[in-house]
């Protein structure tokens, strides 16, 4: 592959991109194969009349999606992946709850295809209804909310949601289940129409819940899923509802040092699975066996291996095959530690706890970090050279304390707080030409 043509593929790539607002993250790599994941395109063979390939790669192995002299066939391909990945984010605020979620999945990528290319978005049309004729839409019975599963737990309508998140801010769920168990929740989710949205609310630490609340059903694991059991061997199993800081004690009192830095993480065991829980140089990749989850679709439980959690800087991505992180909903957790002395790793979770009672406002309505650390930058530098710590928005701020918690001084809004982390990303962006991404879970719809 010679470099003007590599050059040549990779400016006709972001040229088509322009005209759909595409991401450059959803572009393929051109020329070499991604060291874990990813798409790329490769191209060979005779210089005067190239083959070109797409394909994608998982953790080393290659899958061919195309192939063609022709590198508009190869382009074309190219698309359909970037704009199926842009509509499924596109599509979720669109959806309309009971409604099969290819209704608008399918409307918003055929335009995209459309506005590429013409014949690419007629392509897209015949390629969706040939899907259909095998697999109609399957939309939910009118008045969804009164055909629930029977449960053995809790289900109720219209609860507010802000006292459950440490931002005590947000709208009601238009329907919160608590579950008796973890087969109450399988027999529920299999039971639920698969278009009526699930959300899973742990404490709330990190989680902003909008002030229009939230669509569907918000799923809220109690007291049956906060069991810590020491396993022996250095091992501890937790429930997903367990407190990190529970889960740090109780391995300190039988004994199993390297889960200390659970003590300083103020969320649930749920919550550290989904996004790689850390602090004070760990992870919860360092520490875990494996997890367990409940499909959210069929219901099944399955088990994911360290490996198989895909865990990356406040991420994970479940897998393998068709799993996905917004499909599942962690039931609980399998740690490795080592032994020690119960007194060496309670001196040691005293002295983080000391660390974070000095730096950080945990007395506060706070839902913890606001933004993820870009690479080779600490975001609360950014915050705070940005001018925004101690700075009000309404009654939101970012603290003075710890210019990447924000606050609620008072009678914050959720839109008080998102509008604040917004316009410090818009400042920030302008300043140094970094867009901050959140780390704070923003969920429902705005008032």
């Amino acid at each position: 592959m010679s470099a003007a043509d590599a050059a040549a593929l990779e400016r006709e790539l972001r040229a088509l991109a322009t005209l759909i607002d595409a991401p450059a993250k959803l572009l393929p790599a051109i020329g070499r194969e991604p060291r874990d994941e990813g798409y790329w395109i490769s191209i060979e063979g005779d210089p005067a009349a190239p083959t070109y390939a797409l394909q994608y790669t998982e953790r080393g192995n290659a899958r061919l999606l195309a192939q063609s002299l022709d590198r508009r066939v190869v382009l074309q391909r190219t698309f359909e992946t970037v704009t199926q990945s842009m509509a499924s984010s596109l599509e979720v605020g669109r959806r309309r709850i009971g409604e099969d979620s290819r209704r608008q999945l399918f409307e918003i990528q055929q335009g995209l295809m459309a506005r590429l290319n013409s014949a690419w978005g007629e392509r897209s049309a015949e390629t969706h209804a040939g899907i259909l004729q095998q697999h109609p839409f399957d939309d939910a019975p009118a008045g969804w909310t009164d055909h629930l599963p029977a449960v053995r737990g809790r289900i109720v309508r219209g609860e507010a949601l802000a006292p459950f998140t440490w931002f005590r801010v947000g709208g009601p769920a238009e329907v919160l289940f608590l579950p008796a168990d973890a087969e109450d929740l399988a027999q529920f989710v299999r039971g639920l129409h698969q278009t009526v949205p699930l959300t899973v609310l742990g404490v709330g630490s990190n989680t902003l819940v909008r002030d229009g609340g939230v669509s569907g059903v918000v799923v809220r694991l109690g007291r049956a899923f906060a069991n810590v059991e020491p396993r022996g061997e250095g091992r501890l199993f937790a429930g997903a509802a367990a407190l990190d800081a529970q889960v740090a004690r109780a391995a300190a009192d039988a004994g199993v040092a390297g889960l200390e830095f659970y003590s300083g993480i103020p969320g649930t065991v749920g919550g550290a699975l989904t996004m790689n829980a850390g602090c004070y140089g760990a992870e919860t990749k360092d520490i875990l066996i494996e997890a367990c989850a409940i499909d959210r679709h069929s219901g099944e439980t399955h088990t994911f291996s360290n490996a198989e959690m895909k865990f990356s800087y406040r991420h994970s991505r479940p897998g393998p095959g068709v799993h996905v992180l917004g499909g599942l909903i962690f039931t609980g957790a399998l740690y490795q530690g080592r032994p020690d002395d119960p007194a060496a790793i309670k001196a040691r979770m005293a002295e983080i706890s000391a660390r974070r009672e000095a730096s950080q406002p945990i007395r506060e309505k706070t839902g913890g970090s606001t933004f993820r650390n870009p690479p080779g930058h600490s975001a609360w530098k950014l915050v705070d050279e940005a001018g925004w710590r101690g700075k009000l928005h309404g009654a939101a701020m970012f603290s003075p304390l710890h210019a990447n918690f924000m606050i609620n001084t008072g009678e914050a809004t959720a839109a008080d707080l998102e509008g604040l982390g917004e316009a410090v990303r818009a400042d920030v962006a302008a300043n140094t030409g970094i867009m901050l991404e959140w780390e704070i879970k923003r969920i429902g719809r705005s008032a």
